[in-house]
């Protein structure tokens, strides 16, 4: 993932990771603190580059391409970015995200770190545990608390005086590692520690956890109820919108679909030059804003067009023969998820043509003359066509 896509949508998690007090921001191309200089309050800062060599006496988030943090932080430290080096004092949490995470320094209350490269360098003193989800994860400091790595590959090292729980496809201890307490694994191949690594507890392999049977269904229940409560009103209240859309759908289907690609592909790349450029923030979350709630309604111009083809409407229909189309499709469209591997793409597929369709239509509306109020009781059919919101079939 490039800096910018990291940056993107590290600045969208500003919102949710804000602290309670209010901070100071400071949005600069590069943000330098040196020594002899400390932040007094929260902060937040957003930046291409941040070095921080001082002193942060409160929470302070950092959020730029390249972090390097070797002050001292008397509070937690949150830092979100591409590139992230941690070699300073942090006296409470270190919360860390990014594309490669290097930890060298020192860590009193604790670790949690995701990434895609996340290493615990030999010099670094974590107490209070770790946490750390990446697809490589290094772990060669010393450690004191349990210890729980989540990736592909797993490198130990150096000490950690606790409980170790590893979940991963390549387990691999170094020589002179030192363990004390259990180590349980859970891996496709089964891990030989070797005799120059002591484990003072007990030693285990399990098997990878199960979700339960019923958590499918559980996740099932909760998207389609909400997505139906959603529905309804909106089907309710934009009935000719909403026909229109799914007409696109069966008219134009390859341009629609064309349409949708194009738009998520671009959308996401605008907003993240938006991102970059410091007068363009408003525009990129304004524009992200839009998009996620657009994409949401889609699944609705999905769920008409399955729902009418699976039950066979044909022509205007009324309120409660669209709801019920409207509700079959949603059936149809969340249990496309629930296919073994080919059910994402098709999923992906339908979401795709029913954005282009959706987002073509909202690019296109206009009122047709002489329309006149919806009847009483029925959804609106759209004016000249005799076609339902729900079908987008002409009456025979």
């Amino acid at each position: 993932m490039s800096r910018a896509a990291w940056g993107g949508w590290l600045f969208l998690l500003a919102a949710v990771a804000s602290p309670a007090a209010a901070p100071s921001w400071v949005r600069t191309q590069e943000f330098v603190l040196p020594t002899d200089q400390a932040l007094v309050g929260p902060a937040n800062i957003f930046a291409n580059r941040i070095r921080l060599d001082g002193s942060a006496g409160d929470d302070v988030f950092l959020f730029a391409g390249d972090i390097e943090f070797n002050g001292q932080g008397r509070n937690d430290v949150w830092a979100f970015g591409h590139t992230i080096a941690l070699a300073g004092h942090v006296a409470d949490h270190a919360r860390l995200g990014g594309q490669t995470i290097h930890v060298a320094g020192r860590l009193d209350n604790g670790l949690w770190a995701l990434g895609n490269s996340v290493r615990v360098a030999p010099e670094a003193e974590v107490r209070g545990g770790a946490a750390i989800w990446a697809e490589d994860a290094i772990v060669a400091g010393h450690v004191e608390g349990p210890l729980r790595v989540s990736a592909r590959r797993v490198t130990l090292g150096g000490t950690v005086l606790g409980n170790v729980r590893l979940t991963a496809d390549d387990i691999v201890a170094l020589p002179g590692t030192r363990i004390e307490g259990d180590l349980v694994y859970s891996s496709s191949s089964e891990f030989l520690p070797g005799q120059r690594v002591a484990i003072t507890g007990q030693f285990a392999r399990v098997p990878r956890p199960e979700a339960p049977p019923w958590q499918g269904a559980l996740v099932f229940v909760f998207l389609y109820g909400g997505a139906l409560i959603v529905g309804i009103p909106f089907v309710l209240l934009f009935p000719g919108f909403a026909g229109a859309a799914t007409r696109a759908v069966r008219r134009s289907f390859w341009p629609s679909l064309a349409a949708g690609a194009l738009a998520l592909a671009l959308i996401p790349m605008l907003v993240l030059f938006a991102l970059v450029t410091y007068v363009g923030i408003p525009l990129a979350l304004v524009l992200s804003t839009a998009t996620g709630v657009l994409l949401y309604l889609s699944q609705y111009t999905a769920a008409l067009t399955l729902g009418s083809w699976l039950l066979r409407r044909r022509g205007p229909m009324g309120i409660a023969e669209a709801l019920t189309t409207l509700s079959v499709g949603l059936v149809v469209f969340y249990a496309l998820a629930l296919i073994p591997v080919a059910g994402i793409f098709i999923l992906m597929g339908v979401l795709f043509v029913a954005f282009g369709a959706t987002l073509r239509t909202l690019l296109s509306v206009r009122r047709e003359p002489g329309a006149g109020p919806p009847a009483a009781g029925r959804a609106e059919p759209p004016p000249l066509s005799q076609e339902t919101p729900a079908t987008g079939e002409t009456s025979s």
